[in-house]
Protein backbone atom coordinates (compact mmCIF):
# COMPACT_ATOMS: atom_id res chain seq x y z
CA UNK A 1 0.00 0.00 0.00
CA UNK A 2 1.99 2.93 -1.32
CA UNK A 3 0.26 6.30 -1.03
CA UNK A 4 3.36 8.45 -1.41
CA UNK A 5 2.23 9.52 -4.88
CA UNK A 6 -0.65 11.35 -3.17
CA UNK A 7 1.69 14.16 -2.13
CA UNK A 8 4.20 14.10 -4.99
CA UNK A 9 7.88 13.23 -5.06
CA UNK A 10 8.86 15.19 -1.97
CA UNK A 11 12.32 13.71 -1.61
CA UNK A 12 13.82 12.42 -4.87
CA UNK A 13 16.89 11.21 -2.96
CA UNK A 14 14.73 9.01 -0.75
CA UNK A 15 12.15 7.78 -3.24
CA UNK A 16 14.68 7.56 -6.11
CA UNK A 17 12.21 8.98 -8.62
CA UNK A 18 13.78 10.80 -11.57
CA UNK A 19 12.34 13.84 -13.28
CA UNK A 20 11.92 11.92 -16.53
CA UNK A 21 10.67 8.49 -15.35
CA UNK A 22 8.05 7.30 -12.87
CA UNK A 23 8.45 4.71 -10.08
CA UNK A 24 8.41 1.88 -12.65
CA UNK A 25 11.08 3.64 -14.77
CA UNK A 26 8.47 4.40 -17.44
CA UNK A 27 8.88 7.75 -19.23
CA UNK A 28 6.69 10.55 -17.95
CA UNK A 29 4.60 12.44 -20.48
CA UNK A 30 4.29 15.52 -18.31
CA UNK A 31 5.35 16.06 -14.74
CA UNK A 32 2.38 16.91 -12.46
CA UNK A 33 2.53 20.28 -10.76
CA UNK A 34 4.15 20.31 -7.33
CA UNK A 35 1.56 20.31 -4.55
CA UNK A 36 1.34 23.15 -2.08
CA UNK A 37 2.70 22.72 1.44
CA UNK A 38 -0.84 22.67 2.83
CA UNK A 39 -2.05 19.89 0.53
CA UNK A 40 1.17 17.94 1.07
CA UNK A 41 0.77 18.06 4.84
CA UNK A 42 -2.89 17.06 4.62
CA UNK A 43 -1.99 14.10 2.41
CA UNK A 44 0.68 12.95 4.85
CA UNK A 45 -1.69 13.23 7.82
CA UNK A 46 -4.33 11.24 5.93
CA UNK A 47 -1.67 8.66 5.13
CA UNK A 48 -0.82 8.28 8.84
CA UNK A 49 -4.37 7.51 9.96
CA UNK A 50 -4.21 3.82 9.10
CA UNK A 51 -1.09 3.37 11.29
CA UNK A 52 -2.94 4.14 14.53
CA UNK A 53 -3.84 0.52 15.14
CA UNK A 54 -0.22 -0.68 14.87
CA UNK A 55 2.29 -0.75 17.69
CA UNK A 56 5.72 0.87 17.52
CA UNK A 57 7.66 -2.23 16.50
CA UNK A 58 5.29 -2.93 13.63
CA UNK A 59 5.53 0.69 12.56
CA UNK A 60 9.33 0.63 12.60
CA UNK A 61 9.31 -2.56 10.50
CA UNK A 62 6.97 -0.94 7.98
CA UNK A 63 9.08 0.57 5.15
CA UNK A 64 6.28 2.82 3.98
CA UNK A 65 5.95 4.33 7.45
CA UNK A 66 9.70 4.88 7.69
CA UNK A 67 9.78 6.45 4.24
CA UNK A 68 6.96 8.78 5.23
CA UNK A 69 8.80 9.75 8.41
CA UNK A 70 11.92 10.47 6.36
CA UNK A 71 9.84 12.57 3.99
CA UNK A 72 8.44 14.53 6.90
CA UNK A 73 11.95 15.13 8.23
CA UNK A 74 13.04 16.17 4.74
CA UNK A 75 10.11 18.58 4.42
CA UNK A 76 10.93 20.04 7.83
CA UNK A 77 14.57 20.58 6.85
CA UNK A 78 13.60 22.22 3.56
CA UNK A 79 11.07 24.50 5.22
CA UNK A 80 13.49 25.38 8.04
CA UNK A 81 16.28 26.12 5.57
CA UNK A 82 13.96 28.27 3.48
CA UNK A 83 12.73 30.10 6.56
CA UNK A 84 16.28 30.79 7.71
CA UNK A 85 17.19 32.03 4.25
CA UNK A 86 14.19 34.36 4.19
CA UNK A 87 14.98 35.67 7.67
CA UNK A 88 18.61 36.27 6.64
CA UNK A 89 17.47 38.08 3.48
CA UNK A 90 15.18 40.29 5.54
CA UNK A 91 17.97 41.05 8.01
CA UNK A 92 20.34 41.93 5.15
CA UNK A 93 17.76 44.21 3.56
CA UNK A 94 17.06 45.88 6.90
CA UNK A 95 20.77 46.42 7.51
CA UNK A 96 21.20 47.86 4.01
CA UNK A 97 18.23 50.21 4.47
CA UNK A 98 19.52 51.30 7.87
CA UNK A 99 22.99 52.05 6.50
CA UNK A 100 21.46 53.96 3.57
CA UNK A 101 19.23 55.97 5.92
CA UNK A 102 22.18 56.80 8.19
CA UNK A 103 24.25 58.01 5.23
CA UNK A 104 21.38 60.12 3.95
CA UNK A 105 20.74 61.58 7.40
CA UNK A 106 24.44 62.44 7.72
CA UNK A 107 24.38 64.21 4.34
CA UNK A 108 21.30 66.18 5.38
CA UNK A 109 22.94 67.16 8.68
CA UNK A 110 26.06 68.32 6.81
CA UNK A 111 23.94 70.41 4.43
CA UNK A 112 22.03 71.92 7.35
CA UNK A 113 25.29 72.77 9.10
CA UNK A 114 26.63 74.48 5.97
CA UNK A 115 23.39 76.43 5.58
CA UNK A 116 23.53 77.55 9.21
CA UNK A 117 27.12 78.75 8.74
CA UNK A 118 26.16 80.62 5.57
CA UNK A 119 23.19 82.26 7.29
CA UNK A 120 25.37 83.29 10.25
CA UNK A 121 27.97 84.70 7.85
CA UNK A 122 25.35 86.68 5.93
CA UNK A 123 23.78 87.91 9.17
CA UNK A 124 27.15 89.04 10.47
CA UNK A 125 27.88 90.83 7.21
CA UNK A 126 24.52 92.58 7.27
CA UNK A 127 25.05 93.63 10.88
CA UNK A 128 28.51 95.03 10.10
CA UNK A 129 27.15 96.82 7.06
CA UNK A 130 24.38 98.46 9.08
CA UNK A 131 26.86 99.54 11.76
CA UNK A 132 29.22 101.02 9.18
CA UNK A 133 26.36 102.89 7.53
CA UNK A 134 25.23 104.31 10.88
CA UNK A 135 28.81 105.35 11.71
CA UNK A 136 29.14 107.01 8.31
CA UNK A 137 25.95 108.99 8.88
CA UNK A 138 26.86 109.97 12.46
CA UNK A 139 30.43 110.96 11.62
CA UNK A 140 29.63 112.76 8.36
CA UNK A 141 31.74 115.75 9.33
CA UNK A 142 34.89 113.70 8.79
CA UNK A 143 34.30 113.63 5.03
CA UNK A 144 33.79 116.60 2.76
CA UNK A 145 30.16 117.24 1.80
CA UNK A 146 31.03 117.15 -1.91
CA UNK A 147 32.47 113.62 -1.61
CA UNK A 148 29.39 112.41 0.29
CA UNK A 149 27.15 113.84 -2.39
CA UNK A 150 28.81 111.72 -5.05
CA UNK A 151 29.26 108.57 -2.92
CA UNK A 152 25.80 108.21 -1.38
CA UNK A 153 23.65 107.74 -4.48
CA UNK A 154 25.92 105.11 -6.02
CA UNK A 155 26.95 102.96 -3.07
CA UNK A 156 25.10 103.67 0.15
CA UNK A 157 21.68 103.22 -1.45
CA UNK A 158 22.59 99.70 -2.60
CA UNK A 159 23.92 98.87 0.86
CA UNK A 160 20.74 100.18 2.45
CA UNK A 161 18.52 97.97 0.28
CA UNK A 162 20.64 94.90 1.03
CA UNK A 163 21.12 95.57 4.73
CA UNK A 164 17.61 96.73 5.65
CA UNK A 165 14.96 95.06 3.50
CA UNK A 166 11.98 96.58 5.37
CA UNK A 167 10.56 99.61 3.50
CA UNK A 168 9.91 101.60 6.68
CA UNK A 169 13.55 101.30 7.78
CA UNK A 170 14.81 102.21 4.32
CA UNK A 171 12.57 105.26 4.23
CA UNK A 172 13.65 106.41 7.68
CA UNK A 173 17.33 105.97 6.86
CA UNK A 174 16.97 107.81 3.56
CA UNK A 175 15.23 110.68 5.35
CA UNK A 176 18.02 110.79 7.90
CA UNK A 177 20.68 110.85 5.21
CA UNK A 178 18.82 113.48 3.23
CA UNK A 179 18.28 115.75 6.21
CA UNK A 180 21.76 115.45 7.71
CA UNK A 181 24.04 115.04 4.72
CA UNK A 182 22.58 115.91 1.36
CA UNK A 183 20.75 119.10 2.28
CA UNK A 184 23.70 120.73 4.11
CA UNK A 185 26.00 119.68 1.28
CA UNK A 186 23.76 121.24 -1.35
CA UNK A 187 23.50 124.43 0.71
CA UNK A 188 27.28 124.60 0.99
CA UNK A 189 27.68 124.28 -2.77
CA UNK A 190 25.19 127.02 -3.45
Amino acid sequence: MNNLHNYGSLSPALTHVSDSVDENNDPLDSRPPAPSAQSTLEAILDHFRHYRSLDELELLRNPEYCTTIRDLIWINRIETTELRRNVQDLEDQLEHMQAHSERRLQRMEDQLSRMEKNIMFIGQGVSELKESMIRAVIHRSVLRPLVLKHILPAHIYIMIVIAIPRPFDVLMLLRGIASTVLLPASRGLN
